[in-house]
């Protein structure tokens, strides 16, 4: 038994030679959403896929689900199995029968050679996906896109929306339902113009053009970037290292920490692409270097990320297992770090304060940690005479006090305070009282700079009381 498989053409039984029909085959279709099919079943017994679309929930899914059903019926039948335009445009199920066995193909017209003679327009790159497949992340700003079967108009305009969202609003689009046929119509205009003109069909598309000054993209990053990396771009570009870089990677983060407790997502939107620049920066001198490329990093924590979280991408697994903890593991083993004092010291490079907050949290989780805030209290108070014992001695000062502020930070652990903003607030506060004193300082003839400690200690008080 064989499998054929033929293209129906984009519009109707014009582009389609009926003579290819045997009364031998048994017929089937992808869609009976296609004026042909239509015509078709008049004459034939046609069956078609439509109801697999209904049960499925991506068109991956459904063309491995078609391809599958037509191997298994071709054991008794011949098959003539029916693609709307062309079985090498838009058939996943037709690449899956190719790899998996052999199939005779009828080529036809496909629907984007068809569109683009509508729209009179030349490509020079195409991504084409099915509207069910759209997803913002995955789109190409360097090609046109071809989004085909958007059958309904919540899809459209859900599209239409995503796209606004991240394209520049001057980008152009057409939307074409029943190309070829005596019912055509097209509608083009620009993202920041869309009106509901079409209602679609299910041989409705929308088409893309590639917006040139369209800088969303993280390609354009990466250009310009190298471009400010050459020889003819910018000097101080040019003579950046990955030491040189630290300060301002340290100066970025702490500007974005900033913009968030200010709750300035403006400015916030501004320090994160600070951030992103000099990733793309320190990934260019990495690939000049040969020590690796951004796309490895970007492959790397991709992988890395989906076998940390196996209860997301892997179907077998509980979603209700301990993930932080499978987290934890399956990140230490991949790291070589067994023992559980190993874990203890992985984060000895970062900030002491951090270091010790992170060390609070590992041994709380073997249960190595204190009942309540009064146990908190009270080893607060032990340290606290001991620094008093200490004084004499600057070496066990030191530890003493090291013991003390460590201790602290387990009581900002246990009421889940972080020890970063805590001492940041309380720097905050000073300097707003301190900047009272000056101003009512201000006010006499003597110069804030001398008025003497006592004055200053008077001031002090006073301005913790406005």
């Amino acid at each position: 038994m064989s499998i054929t498989v033929a293209g129906l053409g984009p519009t109707d039984l014009r582009d389609f030679d009926k003579s290819i029909i045997d009364n031998k085959f048994k017929i089937f279709a992808r869609t009976r959403f296609h004026n042909a099919i239509e015509e078709l079943s008049k004459e034939y017994e046609i069956l078609s896929f439509d109801y697999i679309y209904e049960s499925l929930d991506t068109t991956l899914k459904v063309e491995e689900e078609i391809a599958r059903i037509l191997v298994e019926k071709s054991k008794t039948d011949d098959i003539l199995y029916l693609v709307p335009g062309s079985p090498f445009s838009f058939e996943k199920s037709v690449e899956i029968l190719l790899k998996n066995t052999k199939i005779n193909l009828i080529n036809n017209k496909s629907t984007l050679d068809l569109i683009l003679e509508k729209l009179e327009y030349v490509s020079f790159g195409i991504d084409i996906i099915n509207s069910k497949d759209f997803f913002r992340y995955n789109i190409d700003f360097n090609k046109d896109l071809l989004i085909y079967e958007v059958d309904n108009e919540y899809i459209l305009e859900e599209i239409i929306i995503d796209l606004s969202e991240i394209m520049d609003p001057s980008t152009r689009f057409s939307i074409i339902k029943d190309a070829g046929l005596d019912t055509e119509e097209i509608y083009t205009d620009y993202l920041s113009n869309y009106n509901r003109v079409i209602s679609p069909n299910h041989q409705t598309s929308l088409f893309i053009y590639k917006n040139e000054d369209n800088n969303g993209d993280f390609s354009s990053l990466l250009e310009t970037t190298s471009i400010l990396r050459s020889p003819d771009g910018c000097p101080w570009d040019n003579i950046q290292d990955y030491e040189s870089l630290k300060s301002h990677l340290l100066e970025e983060t702490y500007e974005a920490i900033s913009a968030i407790e200010n709750e300035d997502f403006e400015n916030l939107k501004e320090e994160l692409g600070d951030l992103l620049y000099l990733i793309c920066l320190y990934s260019e001198i990495a690939s000049e270097l040969g020590d690796f490329n951004i796309f490895d990093l970007i492959n790397d924590v991709n992988i890395k990320l989906i076998s940390r979280h196996p209860n997301v991408f892997r179907n077998n697994l509980d979603k209700n297992e301990n993930i932080l903890e499978n987290y934890d593991n399956i990140k230490y083993s991949k790291k070589g770090i067994n023992s559980y004092t190993d874990r203890l010291k992985s984060f000895e490079n970062m900030p002491s304060v951090m270091w010790a907050y992170d060390i609070i949290d590992k041994t709380k989780k073997i249960d190595f940690y204190f009942d309540d805030e009064k146990e908190i209290i009270a080893k607060i108070d032990e340290e606290y005479k001991e620094v008093l014992d200490a004084l004499n001695d600057r070496t066990r000062l030191q530890e003493e006090l090291g013991d003390l502020i460590f201790s602290i930070i387990i009581l900002l652990y246990y009421y889940d305070l972080d020890p970063e903003i805590t001492i940041k607030k309380a720097n905050v506060k000073f300097i707003k009282r301190f900047k009272k004193m000056e101003e009512i300082a201000n006010l006499s003839v003597i110069e804030f700079q001398k008025l003497g400690k006592v004055r200053l200690n008077e001031l002090w008080n006073h301005s913790k009381n406005i």
